[in-house]
């Protein structure tokens, strides 16, 4: 059995970040909602996670949060300073207007507010961890196991695409540019999803044959370590979490 005893336990990260998330759904200004996003930025840095945070930001979150900026910039409804204003047909009226650009900015921050705490809560745990986490909290192990392979699932579509280069490299049929492997990629995940469809019910006969909802303890070859701080942290922060959602409700 192997204890790694420096390290924050699973559980923690998962707190933390799930207990961020109605902090970004709430309503806040524009100004509430950079600072809450550099303090984000500044746990996924403690993580050591901020390098994949950054592609996570590039390729994931980022452009739905630059796309939301630059439709909310042309436009708002009732915008009173017009900065710009063009009409390419007779039924769309564009403005670029002071209002438009500040509402989509604060849009795009609760964006990445979102997408930031979701990474708290996934990008420092591995597959294995998130499974240890979610038994030992007593979550149905169907659910686990849904969650846990939907982590999987981009390492899948990973180690897919590259095989499927090297058999182009292999039959000298690559091509390295840019759109090649983007083409690749969304070929790629197309097939995954079907593959996935098609293994379901061996999946079912696998998990019912290992009796996966068999009632009892679960055993584990590697344990993550627990410290009476983290549990008082996890319990005050889960706590301030719920507490922001009902304050979001009534609000």
């Amino acid at each position: 059995m192997r204890i790694d005893r420096f390290s924050i336990n699973p559980k923690t990260w998962l707190v933390l970040g799930l207990s961020a998330v109605p902090l970004a759904l709430i309503s806040l200004d524009i100004g509430a909602r950079a600072v809450l996003l550099l303090l984000l930025i500044c746990v996924v840095a403690w993580s050591g996670k901020l390098h994949a945070y950054g592609r996570y930001v590039l390729l994931g979150v980022g452009p739905v949060a630059v796309t939301a900026f630059c439709i909310q910039a042309v436009s708002f409804v009732g915008a009173q300073t017009i900065y710009a204003q063009w009409t390419p047909t007779s039924f769309l009226n564009f403005r670029l207007s002071k209002e438009g650009i500040l509402y989509g900015a604060t849009l795009g921050l609760q964006i990445l507010n979102f997408g930031t705490a979701c990474a708290i809560a996934f990008l420092p745990v591995s597959a294995g961890e998130l499974r240890w986490a979610l038994t030992d909290w007593k979550l149905p192990s169907r659910l686990i196991y849904l969650l846990v392979t939907s982590m999987n699932a981009p390492v899948l579509l990973s180690r897919y695409v590259g095989l499927v280069r090297e058999s182009q490299v292999r039959r000298g049929l690559d091509d390295s540019t840019v759109f090649s492997r983007s083409k690749l990629a969304l070929t790629s995940i197309g097939t995954l999803i079907n593959l996935i469809l098609l293994e379901h019910e061996d999946r079912a006969q696998s998990l019912e044959q290992r009796g996966l909802d068999r009632p009892g303890e679960r055993v584990f070859l590697r344990t993550y370590p627990d410290t009476q701080l983290q549990r008082v942290l996890r319990w005050i922060v889960g706590a301030c979490g719920i507490c922001t959602c009902i304050w979001g409700i009534l609000a």
